[in-house]
């Protein structure tokens, strides 16, 4: 498996018994990890026996940090060196609502030269019948079209293609006809048009059913899978 982590970061989630606006919190759990979408699918799936590829654009403030933490985690690295420094992500636990609140920043601008080098290192490790991963946001710079290309790309070279992104990049990703496509509920209703969600959780859930089907469709259907995750309700 190939994962291409174009927008990596920092991710540090801590938990407060209460997160009061205003106020100074003492964390009482911490967690820092290198995250991402792409390189949380690579740590996951090195944890399942899997051995993957993360190539990555790593800013020059912070990359090292990250390739380090991959390395403890026995995942094998191929960095694209940019300028910069690498987005921070901050998730705060509520410990007595049960809520979560995040803090993402964007990542660092990407110019031309350095997308078209970063790609090509990704392209040229493509093998056939070998998954070729796109996940996450495009970082600022990149068009929205990228991960399309990137999907066409791949399958050309008889590799396997999935994509899990949202907004524009993900509804052009999904014309150029993906393997898999894998999405939330949130996600999966922007790509659609559908703004309101149901009201109710049997109406939520064949809602999520109706747009896995719809999804499907739009990746060319046949064998490609289409998956619509919702959180502790499941996926469908």
């Amino acid at each position: 498996m190939i994962c291409i982590a174009s927008s990596p970061s920092i991710d540090t989630s801590f938990g407060v018994e209460r997160l009061l606006p205003g106020h100074i919190h003492r964390p009482q759990t911490l967690v820092r990890v290198a995250g991402g979408k792409a390189l949380n699918v690579a740590r996951a799936a090195r944890r399942l026996g899997v051995r993957p590829l993360a190539v990555a654009l790593l800013a020059e403030h912070g990359g090292a940090w990250i390739a380090a933490e991959l390395a403890a985690e026995d995942v094998e690295l191929l960095a694209h060196p940019v300028p910069g420094e690498i987005r921070h992500c901050l998730s705060a636990f509520d410990a007595e609502t049960s809520s979560l609140t995040e803090f993402y920043e964007y990542a660092t601008p990407v110019d031309p030269l350095d997308w078209g080098e970063f790609t090509k290192m990704a392209l040229d490790r493509c093998e056939s019948d070998r998954w070729f991963a796109l996940s996450g946001s495009l970082p600022p710079g990149v068009s929205d079209g990228a991960y399309a290309e990137l999907v066409r790309e791949a399958r050309a070279r008889g590799a396997l293609t999935a994509i899990d992104a949202s907004g524009p990049a993900l509804g052009l990703g999904l014309e150029a006809g993906p393997d898999l496509v894998k999405v939330n509920e949130e996600e999966a209703r922007h790509v659609l048009g559908r703004r309101e969600q149901p009201a109710s959780e049997p109406e939520r859930s064949r809602a999520a059913i109706d747009a896995a089907r719809e999804l499907h469709q739009l990746a060319g259907g046949g064998d490609r899978v289409a998956i619509v995750t919702r959180g502790e309700r499941g996926t469908v």
